[in-house]
């Protein structure tokens, strides 16, 4: 995939000067691949369908892949927690709610610890079968007229630990009108650090559909920049919010010709990072954007958990010898995988 067609599949996915024959030159087996890589398979579709589009193939094959693997109907799946949960009067929130139309048919939801339980055994109740179990996050799915529903039960946000204090997402959490019900979702800035950890902690890079679900959060919502500000800080990410939101701000410039973060923000978040990280974080940026082509995902180049996991676990057990090994473990791998890439290029 090279520049020219990523920007004719933003292009199409922004329903904005859709290039057919550009599409239809893309060897489809890498635009299927970066499609699904980059979560955007539905969106794409949804383009592709906007306009008098001839690619009828293309459409059936994409169409096929969602309804065998991904997407049930997500309204559906959520009017089925609102009553359930109703009944047995348990409190919830979409914790990784998005205006931003996703790919997948999943819903993540977020209950109070003290009704973790009931939830877990009422989902069985209705013959929604366990795919995986983690600490704090049970995957649930169930098959209805050949699609797939799937819920992400959490008692917890957390990846590896508990980055974001759970409890403080919900008492900054507010009621958004859905449909002829109200759901509760995190405030707008709880949604974009959130957002931010999950990319660092969980994919590890930037994909197409979180800067698309970034701009839509934009759009409708109003940020305070400031309050984003003190809910890094509060958490001790303001490294990692600093290399999340200056990338952002980069592919925006880059690959949409627009920018929606204040400058000023961006310089307040890297005053305020620890001067033993600010070259860390310099090497980083310096290998993540080794190349003018932007192609998504976005791997972070030299970007190793420990850097800034280890802050979160200095009083969790990890020896300061464990804390180094693992960091040096780390980083070699993905130092070596990023040689690999820079090669290739």
């Amino acid at each position: 995939m090279n520049s020219t067609e990523q920007n004719a599949i933003i292009d199409t996915i922004q329903k904005n000067n859709i290039q057919e024959k550009l599409i239809e030159q893309i060897e489809r087996s890498n635009l299927l691949y970066y499609l699904e890589e980059n979560r955007v398979l539905l969106p794409f579709l949804e383009g592709l369908n906007e306009e008098d589009i001839h690619l009828d193939n293309l459409k059936d094959e994409i169409s096929k892949m969602l309804k065998n693997d991904y997407v049930g109907n997500l309204d559906k799946v959520t009017d089925f927690i609102f009553d359930l949960f109703s009944q047995l009067n348990i409190d919830w929130m979409s914790h990784k709610h998005s205006f931003f139309e996703r790919q997948r048919g999943d819903i993540d939801v977020l209950v109070q610890p003290q009704n973790y339980q009931k939830a877990i055994e009422s989902l069985k109740q209705n013959d929604f079968d366990i795919v995986i179990n983690e600490r704090s996050k049970i995957k649930f799915t169930k098959k209805i007229n050949s699609q797939n529903f799937t819920i992400h039960l959490h008692e917890k946000i957390i990846w590896e630990t508990e980055f974001i204090n759970t409890q403080d997402v919900w008492q900054r959490s507010r009621l958004i009108q859905y449909k002829t019900k109200q759901l509760r979702i995190p405030s707008p800035e709880d949604s974009l650090v959130i957002e931010c950890v999950h990319t660092f902690f969980e994919s590890r890079k930037i994909i197409l559909s979180t800067v698309l679900e970034f701009i839509s959060t934009l759009e409708k919502e109003k940020i305070d920049w400031e309050k984003i500000i003190s809910i890094l800080n509060s958490y001790n990410l303001i490294s990692v919010g600093y290399v999340y939101f200056f990338s952002l701000s980069h592919l925006l410039n880059h690959n949409f010709k627009t920018n929606l973060i204040p400058k000023n923000f961006l310089e307040t978040l890297f005053s305020k990072i620890p001067s033993n990280e600010k070259k860390i974080i310099e090497k980083i940026l310096t290998f993540t954007y080794n190349n003018e082509d932007f192609i998504f995902p976005l791997s972070f180049g030299l970007l190793n958990p420990s850097i800034l996991f280890v802050k979160f676990n200095a009083n969790r057990g990890f020896s300061p010898f464990l804390q180094a090994l693992f960091s040096l473990g780390i980083a070699g791998i993905r130092h070596f995988m990023v040689l690999i890439k820079l090669k290739k290029l």
